[in-house]
This record gives structure tokens, C-alpha cells and sequence, in this order.
């Protein structure tokens, strides 16, 4: 989760960044520092456009540099609110740091990035601007918008969206997608914009997808895997025991619910050879070429059967027969009678000690630039005797089918 939403973060932030660049600035407030007695205190008056005190303003610090991370987590990004007095004042005790300050009020708003609180009291005093409004169309599976380093959600309604009322500035609208096996959201950066203060905005955001590619349903009944299916070529699973090697050939399994997964069975003995093995595996593209998976998280499936087996991914950057495991994660169907979900993050994938022996020093990040194919494996020398695995919805997490494109 942290590395994945640091990540996040920096991607947001750039994108920011680069909004500002390209004409968008930000608004400045007077301010002034008073230490007080080692209180820390972001205090201030807003008023309204018109110099009258914004009673009843809501005043909100956000948590900027967390913001992906916790809205990720569907947590709050807001460190902290206060409400304006009949004069305008408003305080907020015991946050240090740098924060996001966010004013509302009725029909107005301001919005002052990376505000400094250090051990004193800050004081802030801002004139509020005419709120703005950004609506339009966002086709697409989100579940939500948001507009990034604020409290401002998006009200869908359908394809719809609409902000009714946010301050003026420069924005990254984030949608929110839904992610298996994790609590967290997949953040998808959809589109930067500005709003001037008093702007009625109607835009149609391009539609967003979260970095989470299904390799295979195994729905084809030409065996050929969902990647496959998408670029109109013909490639399916291969199945290698020993010194055969079947291409293409069907191992679907028509279910009872109508859906159809991946089937093998393996009889493992030692009696000739101290690693006998079974291989099921597929290659990442039809044209096996080598493919850059920097960006993969998890590889996800569902999984019933007997035996232990190794998830393998076969990288280019060993130059080793391909019955020789590379990167691997073991695991251990939880029953042989119904599925269960695997979750194999990249960071249990290890150099098997086949691997090790040629090439000790390599890591991950840099065999990652090179994989070929996707394997499931089994040997004797965790059991002999016959085994059998069922594999359905293999997924890729953190890649798109965009990133298998020449």
C-alpha cells in the first residue's frame, strides 16, 4: 500500500505541477507568524468577496502529501475543520506541517496550497472569491471523482458528474476505481483543468480505467487467452511434462455455473528423474515478445486443486531453458472441491536457486523489463504421486493492456 500509493502521490503531484506551468496560479494570502507561549495554531478572518466576514465558513486543512494514500483508503483527507464566527475567525490547534487550506461558504470559496505551520501561531487572513463549477459527462467504471489535495468529491448521477461549488484554481480531476482482494481504490489521474473564480465549467472527462488487466477467463473455447483475444492473434496455454510439449491444446472445463477454467493433471514420480515437472503456462504476448512489467503489483487468480506449485515469470534476462523457474512465489491451492482467490504480490516473487546458480545478482526491478511468459508449475521434489489444478481470471495488477502495445 505505501509504495503503491507513494507512487500515486508523485504522479498526482507532477501532474499538478504541471497544470500550474501551463498558465494556472495559485492564490496567495497575507499571512504572519507569532510564537505563543509553544502553541501551534493556524488561526485567521475570512471574509467574502464583498468585505463582509464570512460567517459560518467552513475552513478545512487537508492533508495534501497523504491525499491519494488516504482517499485510496477511503479515509478522510482532512486533518482538521473549524467553522467561522460572526466575524470571520477561525482556529485550529495542534497541526504542524504543511497542509492544504480549504474555505467554503456560501456561493464562495478559496483554495491555499502547501500552507506552513511550524511550532507558532500562523496567521491567515483571506478574501474569499465567487465559487465556481465544473460538470460534464465521465463514461466509465469509477465509483468516483475527486479533485486531487481537496475535500471536493464529485456528485454522479449516471454518466454524469458535477462539482457544484469549489474555488478557483488549478485541479487534477482523480477517479476512483474499485480493486479486488485490496480495500484501497485504484487512483486514475483523468484530466487537469482550471477554473477561474465565478466559472460554470462544462467538460466531458475522458473515460479512465484502473491498472488491472485480465489476462485470461479462459471464455475462449479456441483456448486463446483474453491478451490474445484483444490483439486477434492466435496463442493459448501450453502444457510441458518432461520431453513433450502440447501447444494449444484445450484444458477448459465447462462448469456447472456456465463458466469454463484452466485444468491440468500431473503424475510426478522420482523413480527416473529426481525433478520430474509439469509446466502450464502462456505467454504474455501472442508474439512472445519480451515485456516490460515494471509497473506489475500483484498477479491474482482463482485456484482449486492438490500440491504445491510455483508462480513463475519467465524473464528474458536469463538466458536458461525454459523449464528453469526465474522469478517464482509458491503456493498451495486452500481446497481441491472449490475455488479460493491467490494474491501474489511482487514482493514475494524470488530468484529460484536453478536461477541463482547463473545469474546471483539479478533483481527484480531489472528482470522485470523483460518477461516473456507466465507459468504454473509443479515438481516432484515437493511430492510424487498425481496432482491436479484448476486456474481461473488470471489478473494483472498495476498494468494495462496499453502497456502490451508495441
Amino acid at each position: 500500500m505505501k509504495d503503491a500509493t507513494s507512487r500515486i502521490s508523485a504522479v498526482l503531484a507532477c501532474a499538478l505541477l504541471a497544470a500550474l506551468a501551463i498558465g494556472c496560479s495559485e492564490k496567495s494570502a497575507g499571512s504572519t507568524t507569532e510564537t505563543t507561549n509553544g502553541t501551534v495554531a493556524l488561526v485567521g478572518v475570512a471574509t467574502l468577496s464583498s468585505g463582509a466576514p464570512a460567517k459560518g465558513a467552513l475552513v478545512r486543512l487537508i492533508d495534501d502529501e497523504r491525499w491519494a494514500e488516504l482517499t485510496a483508503a477511503g479515509e478522510t483527507p482532512v486533518l482538521d475543520s473549524a467553522v467561522a464566527d460572526e466575524t470571520g475567525s477561525w482556529r485550529v490547534e495542534g497541526i504542524s506541517g504543511r497542509v492544504n487550506l480549504q474555505i467554503d461558504a456560501d456561493g464562495e470559496a478559496l483554495l491555499l496550497r502547501d500552507v506552513g505551520v511550524a511550532d507558532s501561531v500562523v496567521s491567515v487572513d483571506a478574501e474569499l472569491e465567487p465559487a465556481s463549477s465544473l460538470e460534464g459527462n465521465c463514461e466509465g467504471s469509477h465509483v468516483g471523482l475527486a479533485l486531487a489535495g481537496t475535500a471536493y468529491g464529485a456528485v454522479l448521477k449516471g454518466s454524469s458528474y458535477s462539482f457544484p461549488a469549489v474555488a478557483a484554481g488549478a485541479y487534477v480531476v482523480v477517479a476512483l476505481h474499485e480493486a479486488e482482494g485490496d480495500s484501497s481504490a485504484e487512483l486514475v489521474s483523468s484530466a487537469t483543468l482550471e477554473l477561474e473564480p465565478g466559472d460554470s465549467l462544462v467538460r466531458d472527462l475522458p473515460e479512465t480505467e484502473p491498472r488491472r488487466l485480465l489476462f485470461d477467463d479462459f471464455e475462449d473455447p479456441d483456448n486463446l487467452t483474453a491478451v490474445a483475444r484483444a490483439y486477434g492473434i492466435e496463442s493459448g496455454w501450453y502444457r510441458v511434462s518432461g520431453d513433450s510439449t502440447e501447444i494449444h491444446t484445450a484444458y477448459l472445463v465447462d462448469s456447472a455455473l456456465g463458466t469454463s477454467y484452466l485444468w491440468m493433471q500431473s503424475v510426478l514420480t522420482r523413480e527416473d528423474d529426481p525433478e520430474d515437472w509439469t509446466i502450464l503456462g502462456a505467454y504474455l504476448r501472442p508474439d512472445e515478445k519480451e515485456m516490460d512489467l515494471s509497473g506489475l503489483k500483484t498477479i491474482e487468480f482463482m485456484a482449486r486443486g492438490t500440491g504445491v506449485y510455483d508462480l513463475s515469470l519467465y524473464s528474458g534476462a536469463l538466458d536458461q531453458p525454459e523449464n528453469i523457474d526465474h522469478f517464482v512465489a509458491s503456493f498451495t491451492p486452500e481446497s481441491d472441491r472449490v475455488f479460493g482467490k491467490v494474491v501474489i504480490p511482487v514482493s514475494d516473487l524470488r530468484l529460484d536457486e536453478r536461477s541463482i546458480e547463473s545469474r546471483p545478482e539479478l533483481l527484480w526491478e531489472n528482470a522485470a523489463k523483460r518477461i516473456k511468459a507466465i507459468r504454473f508449475i509443479i515438481r516432484s521434489e515437493n511430492g510424487e504421486g498425481t496432482f491436479s489444478l484448476a486456474i481461473d481470471d488470471v489478473v494483472l495488477t498495476g498494468v494495462t493492456l496499453a502497456d502490451f502495445a508495441d
